[in-house]
């Protein structure tokens, strides 16, 4: 890419800047050859302290390369002011194929007892659950400065937090025992997050669903008719926390 192209650049992101709102924010969309060089230009525009997001999402075909096929393009996200940024958090609604070693990658039978997944139970998370509760194990410290006390469980065993801070407080931690949260792994004290606590979970900056191309004049019809039959309405695969509250009967 010749310098005179990304002096251009830069002024159209200038004038971009100048035009946009105190809490707006630019999306710049750009391939993998230059995504490095619009980052640091937009560096430079916006200022560090103003990027929101790398999303990297799947284009509609693979495209031919010596080495590695490059399947994936950016959107780099910045905003006029984070401070004042607007901001609406979108979920996707949780299937099994969310079950992995380092999510869900555990169950709790009948007995209360609870063991890891197998490799073949993991292939199929849905029979599995037919056994007992899905859940995955979370972290109980942080490196933030907290408290440091020992914990003492309801069995009488004693858990510190080593090099590290409880996350909450000990009322926090008595609590999650009252209520079965808590697993000892090897003497270290893990939260139960259960597959089922949520229906959804946060969209990511990783978007794999997007290289899909549909026919355009069924694509429209198809985006008419679904506005006509429920005006406001978000996809299932795709909602933020306020709309599916509502779509799901629960909103005001």
């Amino acid at each position: 890419v010749s310098r005179n192209a990304f002096t251009c650049s830069g002024s159209r992101l200038t004038v971009a800047r100048d035009l946009l709102a105190n809490n707006g924010s630019i999306f710049v969309q750009i391939g993998d050859e230059n995504v490095h060089r619009v980052r640091a230009l937009m560096d430079d525009v916006f200022g560090e302290d103003n990027f929101l997001a790398e999303i990297k999402f799947r284009t509609t075909s693979n495209r031919t390369a010596e080495f590695l096929p490059l399947v994936c393009d950016s959107l780099v996200v910045f905003a006029r002011n984070r401070q004042y940024a607007k901001f609406r958090r979108l979920f996707l609604h949780k299937t099994y194929a969310s079950v992995s070693e380092d999510s869900y990658g555990c169950i709790e039978l009948p007995d209360q007892t609870w063991r890891r997944l197998t490799r073949d139970e993991k292939s199929n998370p849905g029979d599995t659950e037919s056994k007992g509760r899905l859940f995955g194990l979370g972290d109980l410290t942080s490196s933030h400065e907290y408290i440091r006390d020992d914990f003492v469980d309801q069995r009488g065993k004693r858990f510190t937090p080593k090099r590290r801070y409880w996350s909450t407080s000990l009322l926090g931690l008595k609590r999650l025992d009252r209520a079965s949260r808590m697993c000892d792994v090897n003497g270290t004290l893990r939260y139960r997050r259960y597959f089922y606590d949520t229906p959804v979970y946060p969209l990511a900056n990783v978007w794999m669903d997007t290289g899909v191309v549909l026919e355009p004049l069924l694509a429209t019809k198809s985006t008419t008719a679904t506005r006509r039959q429920a005006p406001g309405y978000l996809p299932p695969s795709i909602c933020h926390q306020g709309q599916y509250r509502k779509q799901q009967g629960q909103g005001r």
